[in-house]
């Protein structure tokens, strides 16, 4: 599937598809598990349920103006207030929330 339909799908069920200039290297976040109450340790069935509930949208982390990364979905969270972004896999993110069977069997 290609790139752009994989992100009208996550659009689809919810999820907001940001502007890369929002990415600035201000808000890139290095230990942003940190912000959401997990540890460097936890495993992704701890971290992504508390990234859907901060999330306030994503865009293709290869096209960021600041630390692209290919295969990966910058994420952007917001906690109390402070918005911050780092990237995350696009497999993670795509079978998490578009492919929650697969997730629960994986992961649960």
């Amino acid at each position: 599937m290609n790139k752009t339909m994989r992100i009208q799908e996550l659009t689809n069920v919810g999820l907001n598809n940001l502007s890369a200039e929002r990415f600035i290297w201000e808000l890139w976040e290095a230990n942003w598990w940190s912000w959401i109450d997990c540890d460097i340790v936890d495993f992704y069935s701890v971290y992504m349920p508390k990234i859907e509930k901060y999330m306030i949208g994503f865009c293709d982390g290869g096209i960021v103006p600041v630390r692209a990364k290919k295969d990966t979905y910058a994420i952007m969270l917001e906690v109390d207030g402070v918005k911050f972004w780092f990237h995350m896999e696009k497999d993670t993110i795509e079978m998490y929330f578009l492919d929650k069977d697969m997730w629960n069997l994986i992961y649960n």
